[in-house]
């Protein structure tokens, strides 16, 4: 007796691939900004009491058109973009924990670093995105943006808030690159790992000399 099987392959809905595709893409994009947002506080470094920062901020706050500039444009575009890249991510979450707690034990106990890394890096995704809105809210609603104002919230408490979220994005930035690389097999593991804590610590060490300039910064009536 012959059992005949359907051979045919399943067809596979293009919604995975459409979500595999635009979280890539989102994160990559992230991934320039947090760069071009990194080197942009650098500025600060430059002339005497963030001189070079301040004419860079002047620049993006000029006004294009009805009151709108390059920083309402950026601001506006990183939140869409952060909020994509946030929805995109969600929908690959298992959505009862205890389905994510199998997921993580079970990645545990075969120690498969990827899986482990995958939590890690929605864990670090969720935290980011509180920071991330908290930060543009306080800069949309604080304009225009200056050395001084940043000297004066890194000396007067806010460095609590941004000590952790430089390190989430630190550790965000490493494991983002890392699975993109792997991913995609853009890169082999032996030249990925390395990569990526180089980014890791790179951001990290540019990150505490911003906060370090701004903490020492001369204000008025302050340090």
């Amino acid at each position: 007796m012959v059992t005949r099987t359907d051979t045919r392959p399943r067809s596979v809905a293009p919604t995975d691939a459409y979500i595999d595709v635009g979280e890539m893409i989102s994160g990559i994009l992230l991934l320039f900004f947090i760069f071009f947002h990194l080197f942009f506080v650098a500025t600060v470094l430059f002339g005497g009491r963030g001189a070079v920062f301040n004419t860079l901020a002047e620049w993006f706050e000029t006004d294009l058109i009805w009151g709108i500039s390059l920083a309402h444009i950026a601001l506006a575009g990183v939140a869409a973009l952060i909020l994509a890249h946030a929805i995109l991510v969600v929908s690959r979450v298992p959505v009862r924990l205890q389905d994510q707690w199998e997921v993580l034990k079970r990645g545990t106990l075969m120690r498969h670093f990827d899986t482990i890394l995958w939590f890690l890096q929605v864990a670090t995704g969720f935290l980011i995105f509180a920071f991330a809105f908290a930060h543009l809210w306080h800069i949309f609603t604080d304009l225009p943006i200056q050395a001084e104002k940043s000297a004066e919230g890194a000396q007067g408490g806010f460095l609590w808030f941004y000590a952790p979220f430089l390190l989430l994005l630190s550790i965000h930035i490493g494991a983002g690159f890392y699975r993109i690389m792997i991913k995609w097999n853009w890169m082999s593991r032996s030249i990925a790992v390395p990569v990526a804590w180089f980014l890791f610590v790179f951001y990290m060490v540019v990150a505490i000399i911003n906060m370090t300039i701004f903490f020492k910064m001369p204000i008025e009536g302050g340090m």
